[in-house]
């Protein structure tokens, strides 16, 4: 391991060599992670604090960051990724590190849009490393706002839904991607020896958003004999013999991580049992496994949120929950709603954000908001953008994982 330094690619790659022929009985393991949005990840470097703070996410914190603060760059364990417009896909290979997340770019000190990101990969991979012992291949394609009942739609997906249905635009990149990194792995992996070989160990499944989102869709209407979204995880479990048949590994170990929005982790959801349907079917006993990421979430951070704009709407606070925060915000949201009116825009501006800060004031204690400001980086349908809970869903991942590889 390294500190956040440029590293000459000689060096690296005479560092990499030295510890694959270390391992070179076995073939270069490979796994691969796709998914949309939430695979692809919008945790920041901002909200690492957050992390750092929770005696729970403490330990993955310190394997993922130096003693000075600094991202780790781990050498042992590469990247090759692919995300970004179809019409201009970014793709990106080097240790794992930060700056694997959103759509591959960004700027280490920037925030915001421009930022570089990180998602599950970074959880995946340090908690791999420390089970596995030797180099691995991480191969990792995910787009934003992509479903699988059309995007990601396989083969057999495809013929079970008949009509116009057609292979997903973005099934068969994912597919391409693979098999061009399985040929030729030392463009993906410095010091990579031809005679060790390469295999694919596992695939991880982490989407759901804009499915979920589409409880409209005539496809996903509940029936007299099956719930809404069960076609789900006919399409999924579809996917998942393709993904086995196209790269010829029957077994290969999948985990499909269940989506975590839409309610609490105990509470009955449709959807996420529709995901995690498959890992149920007899044919896939002890190789598929489900991961519900509701289990992570952070509770405190996502009630913080809500905060914020369930008082201003009693119609989804129908407990009323927010009624007195209401009340006494009542006279100031009026006053701010009636800036709009102000001709200049500097008093504009100035009479806002007064009005603003004296809102935030009463709605969170200045201890709520260190909080969010040390967890939150990103909107609701992204996991807010927390570090903290991106980066237990990859270690969950890798635990499921590596409980399927058990012999």
């Amino acid at each position: 391991m390294h500190s956040h330094k440029p590293i000459p690619r000689l060096v690296l790659a005479a560092c990499i060599l030295a510890t694959v022929a270390n391992a070179s009985a076995k073939p270069l393991k490979a796994y691969i992670l796709v998914g949309q949005s939430n695979m692809q990840g919008h945790a920041e470097k901002w909200v690492m604090p957050g992390m750092a703070a929770d005696p729970v996410s403490k330990p993955l914190y310190d394997k993922i960051m130096d003693a000075d603060g600094n991202f780790r760059v781990i050498d042992d364990v590469q990247v090759t990724a692919i995300s970004g417009n179809m019409d201009a896909p970014v793709a990106k290979t080097g240790p794992l590190t930060l700056g694997f997340g959103g759509n591959l770019g960004g700027q280490l000190n920037a925030k915001g849009k421009h930022a570089m990101k990180f998602g599950p990969e970074l959880g995946f991979g340090v908690t791999m490393r420390e089970h596995l012992k030797e180099p691995f291949l991480i191969i990792k394609t995910a787009w934003g706002g992509k479903s699988l009942r059309k995007d990601f739609l396989s083969p057999s997906g495809a013929e079970l839904l008949g009509g116009e249905a057609v292979t997903g635009t973005h099934y068969k990149k994912m597919v391409d991607f693979v098999h061009t990194v399985l040929a030729d792995p030392s463009k993906h992996f410095p010091g990579y020896d031809p005679k060790q070989g390469i295999e694919i160990a596992g695939f991880v499944w982490f989407q759901g958003f804009n499915d979920l989102v589409a409880g409209k869709d005539p496809l996903y209407q509940p029936t007299e004999s099956r719930p809404a979204f069960a076609v789900y995880g006919d399409l999924l479990a579809c996917f998942i013999r393709d993904v086995r048949k196209e790269f010829k590994t029957p077994d290969m170990p999948f985990v499909i991580g269940v989506i975590g929005t839409g309610g609490r982790p105990e509470e009955k959801n449709p959807f996420r049992e529709a995901m995690a349907a498959p890992a149920a079917l007899p044919e896939f006993k002890g190789n598929v496994t489900a991961v519900h990421t509701a289990r992570y979430y952070d509770e405190k951070l996502g009630e913080l949120v809500d905060r914020s704009w369930r008082w201003q709407r009693p119609a989804w606070d129908p407990e009323n929950k927010y009624a007195d925060l209401r009340a006494k915000l009542e006279t100031l949201q009026k006053e701010l709603n009636e800036t709009k009116n102000i001709a200049d825009q500097a008093e504009r501006n100035a009479k806002s954000a007064d009005l603003n800060r004296k809102i935030q004031e009463i709605t969170y204690t200045k201890e709520e908001q260190e909080y969010l400001a040390m967890n939150k980086c990103n909107a609701g349908y992204h996991y807010l953008g927390s570090a903290k809970m991106l980066g237990r869903f990859g270690e969950a991942f890798a635990n499921a994982m590596i409980e399927m590889q058990r012999p």
